[in-house]
């Protein structure tokens, strides 16, 4: 580009050419628009017209992408459509990018009807506005993970994003088979529609558990790093045991906590390998047919300061993952697995809320006020979804390791959630094949 011309204000939108969605493989319908250079983004941003954000793009409908641009000066964060493939401009889902904005006509005439032609030139509302993107600031910093065959330049990415990438170098890693790699887009032409690659990893044979367990952690940028031993090592001194967690908790001077330990019991449901348990239910019977249900959460931030390095770290990974032989946890395990897990017999701090169900119809009580508040909590029981799929299915005596009091419970949860279930449905029209 020789530069912007100054105002820029685009209104007509559909003035742009604009496919609904790639083209054919290896062909293109137009060559992209060339990338701005800084010194015209940075024109664009003055009048208002161009704007930094990252690119989403639906993983099932891959035509209606959208940027989610930075935040304003009230600190909104506005997310704009990006419609076409052409509008993406070599941009991939997770890219940061410039977009400009622009504005279907719009005018009121005088009669009082909505009617077309060109406003006068100004800059409309960020939320009525599309985008087409004039440059990549910076690629997605995770790798492509696509299929490889010893030889050939092309690699077919498994994300369904992503077209058909070129390797700038054939792959030679092995002699046969088909392979999973993790590649990193270095170029993609104004003319093609196939953007260029490098290999970064070389994952392994297509099948292969190892291979397509690497894979997946390649292709959602999950880390696969354990918190490191000096990290675990501070942790337990400073928090040797739930007991003495709790023992400060109750002398210290801030808000009391509602101390549930005695009065209610507490029952996790959990799958089988499930190691931080972070949630319980427990259910009290009440006058007049009612059940006031208790929902208990594992009190996290009390272990975690807010922006701290941990706290940051654990949003990085925003949660843990759990692979067929190995686990990857968000907290350090002394807090996921321990203090932070709602184990049976174990005091545990957490967040609690209390509210009312009619055990007849499952509905609501709003009589009964919703109640919130930091506690401290007993877990009478941790069981499985197999457990109580059996004793629901096939009665109490298929899992006797349950006991009558903790399944009574389990009974009692399970019916008035299926009373919520047809209460939420029953107004609702139903979709279906005949």
């Amino acid at each position: 580009r020789s530069g912007i011309q100054k105002p820029v204000f685009v209104r007509a939108f559909s003035s742009q050419p604009v496919i609904a969605d790639a083209p054919p493989p290896g062909k293109i319908a137009t060559t992209f628009e060339p990338w701005w250079s800084a010194e015209d983004i940075e024109a664009g941003i003055e009048t208002g017209t161009v704007r930094y954000g990252r690119l989403h793009v639906p993983a099932f409908e891959t035509g209606q992408a959208s940027v989610e641009l930075d935040a304003d000066d009230d600190g909104r964060r506005v997310r704009v459509k990006v419609p076409g493939f052409m509008a993406r401009n070599r941009a991939v889902h997770g890219d940061r990018v410039a977009v400009r904005l622009m504005w279907r006509a719009y005018k009121r005439d005088d009669s009082g009807s909505d009617g077309t032609g060109e406003d006068e030139a100004s800059v409309g509302r960020v939320e009525d506005a599309r985008a087409r993107v004039v440059a990549v600031v910076r690629r997605s910093e995770v790798p492509v993970v696509g299929v490889a065959r010893p030889g050939e330049t092309k690699i077919q990415p498994r994300d369904q994003r992503l077209p058909a990438m070129d390797l700038i170098q054939p792959f030679f890693q092995v002699d046969e088979g088909v392979h999973l790699v993790a590649c990193e887009i270095v170029d993609w032409e104004e003319a093609s529609v196939n953007p260029k690659c490098k290999l970064v990893y070389h994952l392994g044979p297509v099948g292969s558990g190892v291979a397509e367990h690497r894979a997946i952690m390649e292709r959602y940028g999950l880390t696969s790093q354990e918190y490191s031993e000096d990290v675990e090592r501070a942790l337990r001194e400073r928090l040797p045991s739930s007991e003495a967690v709790v023992e400060e908790v109750l002398r210290g001077s801030g808000p009391r906590r509602w101390d549930l330990r005695k009065s209610h019991r507490v029952i996790s449901i959990d799958p089988p390998t499930a190691r931080d348990l972070d949630d319980a239910l427990s259910v009290e019977i009440r006058h007049g047919g009612r059940l006031r249900i208790g929902v208990h959460v594992a009190d996290v931030s009390h272990f975690v300061p807010a922006h701290s390095h941990l706290d940051k770290e654990a949003a990085r990974r925003s949660t843990t993952v759990y692979m067929p032989h190995k686990t990857y946890p968000m907290l350090p395990r002394h807090l996921s697995e321990n203090l932070c897990s709602l184990l049976p017999g174990e005091d545990r701090l957490a967040f609690s809320v209390f509210f009312t169900l009619d055990r007849a119809t499952g509905c609501l009580c709003g009589d009964d006020p919703i109640a919130f508040g930091k506690s401290i909590i007993r877990s009478s029981a941790r069981l499985s979804y197999d457990e109580v799929d059996a004793a629901m299915a096939r009665g109490p005596s298929e899992v006797p390791q349950i006991d009558p009091t903790i399944m009574a419970d389990v009974e009692l949860l399970w019916d008035v959630a299926a009373k919520r279930s047809i209460s939420r449905t029953d107004d609702t029209i139903r979709v279906g094949s005949s």
